[in-house]
């Protein structure tokens, strides 16, 4: 999945199809980061 039109773009994806994103975008201007999203909900401490 990819959103956005810029100057922030987002790609959502598996590990494998993102390194082959994070690839091409290299050409580009900006920061690239490769994250991982957090399943286990909120928590209030």
């Amino acid at each position: 999945s990819l959103s956005g039109t810029g100057p922030s773009v987002v790609a959502v994806g598996d590990r494998e199809g993102l390194e082959g994103v994070r690839d091409r975008w290299t050409d580009r201007p900006g920061e690239i980061r490769l994250l991982a999203t957090r399943n286990d909900g909120a928590r209030i401490l």
